[in-house]
């Protein structure tokens, strides 16, 4: 009888994380949907940018490229200004707001950061810095190599070939989901006994974090858990180079707004993240899937800011739609 009932409750447990799995997804198919026809209509109606330059541009710079060792050169060395043009431009918003103090209204954990330590900010930038070329450029040549070893690398014809949007909405759901499991798995081992003490406890020295240090991490764990886990799914299937850069794009978007403090308006919600900060025992994922199935979200799930996680449709930060009497933030 209690093995029955345990199989009916795990069977309801797969039920609602697969329902949110799917919520998620097409969450992000919406935001990559919206994302894409904002900038068709920004660059082609308002700069009127010839729709065939994106691509003439792409097959100019091959052209220039086009050995295999050429190659590598110029996928590893666009990879590493893709990942650090994005980080750093955000990023450099949020040191903005952290620095100033505008737009507190929106903090996750009213209060913190506020002013912010510049000397705790200044090594953390150092850190990010040496992780993004001391350590990231030597894993991309690797991953480079692996992918030729195994006959994954694509052939000059198929690079030159631009992927259709409709490609790249095709791939992302299976981008997310190797992102998902190889997160989720290293980033809770790094929480084990001495590989926590060792390396992982550095990046939580945030206990509220701010965007930038999303990638302020001990080397080891910036292999394993940041560049591995993002640069899993385009081996798996076979990603062109520019739907690569696109996904390394977004990732180090949402891992910025994850970490950021910030909870905007029409944005995803960063408090899943925050929360992992917060409590260090919660929220290991990045979608939250194999957390519901793992049952590291309980205490998540009962928490106020559980409550906040959804997408504000207006102005109204979070912390004033569900707030907390008595005190500015749950620590449930």
């Amino acid at each position: 009888m209690t093995s029955e009932k345990g199989q009916r409750a795990t069977g309801v447990q797969w039920q609602v994380a697969l329902s949110e799995l799917l919520v998620s997804l097409l969450s992000i198919e919406l935001h990559l949907l919206a994302i894409s026809n904002s900038l068709r209509w920004f660059l082609y109606s308002v700069l009127q940018i010839p729709k065939d330059l994106m691509e003439n541009l792409w097959h100019c710079a091959l052209e220039k490229y086009s050995t295999p060792q050429d190659q590598m050169v110029f996928l590893v060395t666009g990879t590493i200004l893709v990942s650090l043009v994005v980080y750093w431009l955000w990023g450099s918003f949020y040191i903005l707001l952290d620095l100033t103090g505008w737009l507190s209204s929106y903090k996750v954990q009213p209060g913190t950061n506020q002013p912010l330590n510049r000397k705790r900010l200044a090594n953390t930038i150092l850190q990010v810095l040496i992780n993004q070329t001391v350590v990231s450029f030597p894993a991309a040549v690797a991953a480079f190599y692996l992918a030729d070893y195994t006959g994954n690398l694509l052939t000059f014809d198929e690079l030159k070939r631009v992927p259709p949007f409709s490609q790249v909405l095709i791939e992302f759901p299976l981008l997310v989901l190797c992102h998902e499991f190889a997160f989720y798995y290293s980033h809770r081992l790094l929480h084990h006994g001495l590989l926590y003490k060792m390396i992982h406890k550095r990046h939580h020295q945030w206990t509220a974090p701010i965007a930038v240090i999303a990638v302020d991490c001990h080397p080891v764990e910036h292999v394993l858990a940041n560049v591995g886990p993002v640069l899993l799914g385009p081996a798996i299937v076979g990603s062109h180079p520019l739907t690569a850069w696109f996904w390394f794009s977004y990732v180090t978007f949402q891992t910025l707004n994850g970490h950021s403090g910030y909870h905007w308006p029409w944005f995803q919600s960063p408090e899943f993240h925050d929360y992992h900060h917060l409590k260090f025992n919660q929220n290991y994922g990045s979608i939250g899937f194999l957390d519901y199935l793992h049952g590291t979200d309980a205490k998540w799930r009962k928490s106020v800011q559980f409550k906040r996680h959804f997408v504000i449709n207006g102005l109204k930060p979070a912390t004033q739609i569900v707030p907390v009497k008595g005190s500015k933030i749950s620590v449930d």
